[in-house]
């Protein structure tokens, strides 16, 4: 591969570990990207809380990726005032949908 490829391999790998959001949750803050807007972040011993919002329409839930988790901990996710579920950290770091659409 010639360099060029090289970084452009990189940049595509970076950009599909972002997802559409990222939150360190050791920090208790995130990103949002691809037109998501992380509006709040709160995060608590085993309690992770967003609220999102966006300016277009989505065909698909938007998939955020929690860094700095614990593995094996369960998780409660909480997204725009509604319980989306519990997740254990390795499947966090991984990224889940949203089930509650952006608005």
């Amino acid at each position: 591969m010639v360099r060029a490829e090289v970084r452009e391999y990189r940049l595509r790998e970076q950009y599909f570990a972002l997802r559409d959001g990222t939150i360190d949750a050791a920090a208790g803050r995130g990103v949002g990207v691809n037109g998501l807007n992380l509006d709040e972040c709160s995060i608590d011993d085993a309690r992770r809380q967003l609220r999102h919002s966006s300016p277009f329409q989505w065909k698909r839930p938007p998939v955020i990726v929690f860094r700095h988790t614990g593995p094996s901990r369960r998780y409660r996710v909480i997204v725009n005032g509604a319980e989306a579920g519990s997740w254990r950290g390795e499947d966090l770091e991984k990224g889940i949908p949203l089930s509650t659409a952006a608005r």
